[in-house]
């Protein structure tokens, strides 16, 4: 009996070490994919955008280049490759409790497909709104850095004309459009947070009814496995839906970035291009 016991001893610390050991290697490779992949992307904006020539700050925004660097550069640094990475994680715990309590309780299949329904008809409502919102808070974030930045270039001709409170009053204007743009987006966020923990309720308290509907063919053991799991569900069903959602809407920033970084020009390869035109121009004259 003893021999038995440090055998099954054994055999669980070998599962706990092989647990650790993939965690740390997934860890580590997904840290160093999304890294590798964020740094490629900020290498190839600073080249083109050090290489564009004069007329590509004509024309752009220097808010929206600052963005690119400051705002969308943390995004994919930070705030993305966190927010995939624990979607996955936390993906992975809500299928197991639902495949736990569907063991347990054949009939919360039922109650799964309707999960799943709720799960992309709230994707369909939220995304649209969210996207929008966020996209409407970078643009407002970009105009408040170009006025702060062009606030400071001309601090003299402000000062000499007397237009410090003008200026002062267009700033706290600015400001107030970018709260309100932040503001709106944490309100789909709560909203997204009561409608998935609504659902989650719904599916503790079916799992409940289902419970006392059939506690004699199901037994002590299997009702406290569904109920603890259903818990679960209702935890993890909504950082789900919001991790896939906000990780839908920070593609954004990606494609801000990439969009710099592909298809700015760069200044040598249009002297080449206007030298080869004006080439051929006096060959054909």
């Amino acid at each position: 009996m003893m021999r038995a016991h440090q055998l099954y001893l054994l055999i669980y610390m070998g599962l706990v070490l092989l647990f650790i050991s993939l965690l740390l290697t997934r860890d580590g490779l997904f840290s160093m994919w999304s890294i590798r992949a964020s740094t490629n992307l900020h290498n190839r904006l600073f080249s083109r955008v050090l290489s564009a020539p004069v007329l590509f700050f004509l024309r752009t925004p220097v808010g929206d280049v600052l963005n690119a660097f400051a705002r969308d550069q943390d995004t994919l640094d930070e705030t993305l490759p966190d927010t995939l990475h624990m979607t996955g994680i936390y993906l992975m715990i809500l299928l197991t409790s639902l495949a736990i309590v569907i063991t347990s309780i054949y009939y919360y299949a039922i109650m799964t497909g309707a999960l799943m329904l709720a799960f992309f008809m709230m994707q369909y409502l939220y995304l649209p709104s969210a996207t929008v919102l966020k996209r409407w808070a970078g643009d407002t974030a970009s105009t408040l850095f170009v006025h702060v930045d062009e606030t400071l270039q001309g601090m003299d001709v402000i000062r000499a004309f007397n237009a410090v409170p003008y200026f002062i009053q267009e700033n706290v204007n600015l400001l107030n459009v970018h709260h309100l743009a932040l503001f709106n987006t944490e309100q789909t966020h709560l909203w997204l947070a009561f409608w998935c923990d609504f659902f989650g309720a719904i599916l503790v308290v079916a799992t409940c009814l289902f419970s006392v509907a059939f506690s004699e063919t199901l037994g002590a053991p299997n009702v406290g496995l569904a109920i603890s799991n259903s818990i679960q569900v209702l935890v993890f069903f909504t950082w789900v839906v919001r991790g896939v959602a906000d990780t839908v809407s920070m593609w954004d920033a990606v494609e801000r970035v990439a969009s710099f970084a592909t298809e700015v020009g760069d200044w040598r390869l249009l002297r080449v291009l206007t030298r080869q035109a004006a080439h051929l121009h006096c060959k054909s004259e």
